[in-house]
């Protein structure tokens, strides 16, 4: 959990490598995982329409490996 801790609080920054950084993260720290939090954390940013492309993508890619073990 603390990774989690740790990266939650950056998620939401305004540079978008930041953003990556910290999503791909978390995606290093949870694999395989199936945690509610991460789920939480990056599905709002999944759905954002107004997000770049990258910062949406990077985010559905740590949401599958993170729920469904890519990595």
């Amino acid at each position: 959990m603390q990774a989690c801790a740790v990266l939650f609080d950056s998620v939401n920054k305004e540079d978008p490598a930041i953003r990556i950084g910290v999503i791909m993260g978390l995606g290093l720290a949870y694999p395989n995982t199936q945690k509610e939090e991460v789920l939480e954390v990056l599905t709002p940013i999944v759905q954002d329409s107004n997000l770049g492309i990258e910062v949406a993508g990077f985010a559905a890619m740590t949401l599958g490996s993170c729920l469904c073990g890519l990595l």
